[in-house]
């Protein structure tokens, strides 16, 4: 039981952490880059498009943690308690 609680613990703070710091990376990245990379790629031409951020990934594996801590772990929890054993 207390290696489910600390499960349960060590995935909810991951998932904070990941996702605060890929909402801390899409804002750096959007405020120093995004602009000047638009304005760039529209003089240059028909090159493509520009190169993306890869926050918006980072914070879909956090949300997916944390709804694995939120759902699996409990059930753990629940089976393990009143499990027949």
């Amino acid at each position: 039981m207390a290696l489910s609680v600390a499960l349960f613990l060590v995935l909810t703070a991951a998932s904070w952490v990941i996702l605060r710091d890929a909402a801390v990376a899409r804002r750096r990245i959007v405020l120093t880059t995004e602009k000047p990379f638009d304005a760039l790629y529209e003089t240059i031409g028909r090159c493509g498009g520009p190169p993306g951020d890869s926050s918006k990934q980072f914070a879909l594996i956090a949300m997916i943690i944390l709804a694995v801590s939120w759902i699996l772990i409990p059930i753990g929890l629940i089976s393990v308690l009143f499990g027949d054993a």
